[in-house]
């Protein structure tokens, strides 16, 4: 049964490229390409990518600044004072533990 259905798609998708070949104006005659467009950057964008400081941007600030670096700065700060904090945590419990014994 699980052959019949693999030989069934098979020929469904050799039937369809086959099909699609013999029609005249595909998509590369009406100007398509077979990439698709490219994504040129803006200048702004460019410069962006050069900056390593960037300041914690609020949701207000997308437009006018580079959001990409802006926000992953200020994500990966917050994150990594969360982290900070739960090691100091675990420093605490540990040497709570060792005065104990």
């Amino acid at each position: 049964m699980i052959q019949r259905a693999a030989l069934i798609t098979l020929l469904l998708c050799f039937a369809g490229s086959v099909w699609s070949e013999e029609e005249e104006g595909g998509i590369e005659a009406q100007g398509g390409s077979i990439r698709g467009p490219r994504i040129s950057e803006s200048k702004a964008e460019a410069d962006c990518k050069q900056e390593k400081n960037w300041p914690i941007c609020s949701d207000e600030d997308w437009g006018p600044k580079c959001p990409s670096g802006c926000r992953i700065q200020g994500l990966t700060d917050k994150t990594d004072k969360e982290f900070g904090k739960r090691i100091e945590t675990i420093k605490q419990k540990k040497k709570k533990k060792k005065k104990k014994k």
